[in-house]
């Protein structure tokens, strides 16, 4: 059984909420979809094997191949956090790398905490 609840936070923010597949509505549960895009320079075709092992190895609850090849990860709202935080890290130290390279006219890239305006300097 699926539900699917759409409401508004502060802000004016959408926020849904997703059953995620035993019938129980669960609010400790979040699902991620990675458009097919991120997975274009990967060498061979993905099956729903590859997206349920990598499901496995990251200790999230499900994965699910989708027609459009994007891909559906259903995990723990304490995975999902750690990792958005391994994220933020990873795009960091990439952000640092880029402005410490041999030549580099990059003097310092800020961000605001989700990543979607750049300072660049």
């Amino acid at each position: 059984m699926y539900y699917g609840i759409t409401d508004y936070a502060k802000g004016g923010k959408v926020v849904t909420i997703t059953n995620t597949g035993s019938g129980i509505l669960s609010l400790t549960n979040v699902k991620v979809t990675l458009p097919a895009s991120l997975f274009e320079y990967v060498d061979e075709e993905i099956s729903q094997e590859d997206v349920d092992k990598a499901a496995f190895e990251n200790g999230f609850i499900s994965a699910t191949l989708n027609e459009d090849g994007s891909v559906t990860y259903v995990m723990s709202k304490d995975k999902y956090n750690a990792y958005v935080a391994e994220l933020a890290m990873s795009i960091d130290k990439g952000l640092e790398e880029l402005c410490n390279t041999e030549n580099s006219t990059i003097v310092d890239i800020k961000h605001n905490a989700d990543f979607t305006d750049y300072t660049i300097t």
